[in-house]
């Protein structure tokens, strides 16, 4: 195997490696410089000396780019000036990612390997742009462990009533943490990449952020501003809207109807409900996260509920029952929250 200088982390988030004389960047300490590589590329200000038949094996799409004339090399240094610089539109950090994915597999692929969320962004970005399958799947396999497409696996993730005042608390997903605040990134990406399976839960996440944070973005950790674009973010607090009246509508159900069919003490439920009710504080009719998990009926009233006569109404008081039905029409209906 050709030897490079080092291998990537895939924690890295810049390229800070050896420099030519017109300050360009070598990515020798990434492992990404080899000695008998056949081309170099050039993205912004870091080359990245690598093997054509490397690239060609995952991308025909990426090859057919190098097949392009390209201008003058602007670099004059002797490492580089034997071999033909080939100019990219990438950035060093998607660039890296991608290329260290192609040599350096085992760090980026596998039950036991855990990325970050950004570098699992850059994968998808990039193995999409070029075509890349076995990237691109990986990436997504990733992200969905932070935005499922079930409500059990959302559930696991243990979003409690505070998300939205804590959007940078890191969520550990296994092979994969992420911050609420990283919905607005997942939204943008699923769009433009293509990943539908995503956008109902990282849409139902960001409706859980700041109003301040939606409509001003948020900065990934290499300081680059992410804002959801005007049609998003219309769908983003239109849906938020739609997530309460749906807490509301659940409340409903369960303490403004007549006694159920069955139930052994009508007067007594009902006079129950308006306990409950009383119980309820301003906040609980304002929320937007039906699918807290730290937020349970039963557990809520449950002194009220210890009462014999009412307890054993059956009918009426199987709040833990009544709310798991609730949160299942709510995950089914995220779509049309969102208008996705």
């Amino acid at each position: 195997m050709s030897t490079a200088t080092s291998a990537v982390n895939p924690t890295e988030t810049d390229c800070p490696d050896s420099s030519t004389a017109t300050g360009k960047t070598l990515a020798e300490e990434h492992g990404l410089w080899f000695e008998d590589g056949s081309i170099i590329l050039s993205a912004e200000n870091t080359l990245f000396k690598v093997h054509r038949s490397v690239i060609h094996r995952y991308s025909e799409v990426f090859c057919d780019i190098l097949a392009f004339p390209q201008p003058e090399a602007d670099v004059e240094d002797s490492r580089v000036s034997e071999l033909p610089v080939v100019h990219i539109p990438d950035t060093p950090f998607d660039t890296m990612h991608l290329l260290s994915a192609m040599y350096y597999g085992h760090k980026y692929f596998g039950e036991s390997v855990t990325l970050p969320f950004e570098t699992a962004l850059s994968m998808l970005h990039m193995g999409t742009k070029y075509q890349i399958a076995v990237i691109r799947k990986e990436a997504i396999l990733r992200l969905k462990l932070c935005f499922p497409t079930s409500l059990d696996d959302f559930c696991r993730l243990d979003l409690n009533c505070e998300l939205g005042k804590h959007p940078n608390r890191v969520v550990d997903c296994g092979r994969i943490c992420f911050r609420p605040r990283d919905a607005i990134m997942a939204v943008k990406m699923g769009i433009t990449c293509d990943v539908p399976e995503i956008l109902p839960a990282a849409f139902y996440i960001c409706a859980q952020l700041p109003y301040s944070m939606l409509l001003n973005g948020a900065a990934d950790d290499r300081g680059k501003v992410w804002k959801l674009d005007e049609q998003c973010l219309e769908a983003c607090l239109k849906g938020r809207d739609k997530l309460r009246v749906a807490f509301m509508r659940s409340l409903r159900l369960l303490f403004f109807h007549e006694p159920l069919p069955g139930c052994i003490s009508p007067k007594k439920c009902t006079e129950m409900k308006v306990q409950m009710l009383q119980r309820c504080c301003f906040d609980d009719f304002q929320r937007t996260h039906p699918l807290a998990q730290d937020w349970r009926m039963h557990k809520k009233f449950e002194g009220l509920l210890d009462n014999a006569s009412f307890h054993n109404c059956e009918k009426c008081w199987n709040l833990e029952e009544q709310q798991e039905e609730f949160r299942a029409v709510i995950w089914g209906e995220l779509n049309s929250y969102f208008s996705l």
